[in-house]
């Protein structure tokens, strides 16, 4: 099913590679912590990455 995509979600997944803390992504899209934290847990809950 189609899910519509935030502009934040698409930076994410665009920056994100294994073993990337939620910091070490905010950081390289340059956008608050707390934003990519909850970004990820909507792509976690998606099915599109999985977070340790």
């Amino acid at each position: 099913m189609f899910e519509p995509c935030t502009e934040n979600a698409l930076k994410t997944l665009l920056a994100i590679e294994s073993g990337d803390s939620i910091s070490g992504v905010a950081r390289k899209i340059d956008e608050n912590r707390e934003t990519i934290r909850r970004v990820v847990n909507s792509l976690e809950e998606a099915g599109y990455v999985q977070y340790d």
